[in-house]
């Protein structure tokens, strides 16, 4: 609970730094009680898909990171969420702790609110709280999103048969985190960078993939981990096509491919969209520039390779581990 003394300078800040954005009146909610008040009041006349990510100071991101990107990744991570469920954006909540200053916490709403834009979802409510600087305090942001999601897209429900396909390129922002401290990096080392603060989850895709995706999830994790879960959940086995894991050209231009794809397999923080889908949907995976990695075949949950070796009998780690 904040001291009474800072209650005006926090509501000052806030006023200043996150109120006011667009309203994009996204999908069918309708706020009752806006921002500003004790709570959020919001009434929906379909379900709303709701998920919620944290991302911390020194595991997420480095003290000495631009604050700017670090707006823009937070909201991204959690968005990337919605693109996988197949829900169109209505707003997100943020809670802030931090112990920066105000040049920081200018520098992360632009951040933030780019991507918010980019997103085209509202900023609606949330909370602040500030803690003096010192060696134990360390900044947490928190950000609840939530989406209008009439057809839900679920880890459970891959079919043999079904092609495996991811959005994007994957491992840049894997490849990225060695280069998090460096002095003047390169062009191909810049663009690395800006894949982990500005990642991109295929928001233009989202309905698409809730007509056509037969299941899906977010890569945030690494790719085999995330996928491991939808074979899981559907009790089916995934083969992958190693030479066809979608690799940036900084990626490539920096390391050796063994290593490119360690990233792309096991990095995460892509926020990129794996899922699977009929073999019917080739035409349209096509048109949108979507990578065919994979298929989905029966058998005890376990992704192999296209020479039938199990992942986990290659690398030792099949993504980030929480705990």
């Amino acid at each position: 609970m904040n001291q009474l003394k800072n209650q005006s300078g926090e509501f000052e800040l806030i006023a200043r730094y996150f109120q006011n954005w667009p309203i994009f009146s996204n999908g069918q909610a309708q706020t009752i009680v806006p921002n500003g008040d004790d709570a959020l009041v919001i009434q929906s006349h379909s379900p709303l898909a709701i998920s919620v990510d944290t991302i911390v100071e020194n595991v997420h991101f480095l003290t000495s990171s631009p604050a700017h990107g670090v707006g823009y990744r937070a909201l991204a991570s959690a968005f990337s969420d919605l693109c996988a469920m197949g829900a169109t954006p209505s707003f997100f909540t943020l809670a802030l702790t931090f112990n920066k200053n105000e040049k920081w916490l200018k520098a992360f709403s632009e951040g933030l609110k780019q991507a918010a834009k980019d997103f085209k979802i509202d900023l609606l409510g949330g909370d602040t709280t500030h803690c003096k600087p010192a060696k134990n305090n360390i900044s947490v942001i928190t950000i609840q999103v939530h989406g209008q999601c009439e057809k839900p897209i679920l880890r459970s429900t891959a079919k043999p048969g079904d092609l495996i396909c991811v959005t994007g390129n994957l491992g840049d922002a894997a490849a990225a985190v060695a280069l998090l401290e460096k002095a003047n990096p390169n062009a191909e080392e810049k663009a690395l960078l800006h894949a982990f603060y500005y990642p991109k989850p295929p928001i233009h895709l989202i309905e698409a993939l809730a007509e056509k995706a037969n299941s899906a999830i977010d890569v945030s994790d690494g790719l085999l981990a995330d996928l491991m879960h939808i074979c899981q959940k559907s009790q089916l086995k995934a083969k992958l096509q190693t030479s066809q894991i979608p690799l940036s050209q900084s990626i490539q231009k920096i390391h050796e491919p063994t290593q490119a794809l360690k990233y792309a397999l096991t990095g995460g923080d892509d926020y990129q969209v794996c899922f699977t889908t009929d073999q019917s949907n080739l035409e349209w995976i096509k048109q949108n520039n979507i990578t065919i990695i994979g298929e989905m075949i029966t058998g005890d949950a376990d992704i192999i390779n296209e020479n039938e070796q199990s992942f986990s009998q290659i690398y030792s780690v099949l993504g980030y581990e929480h705990f």
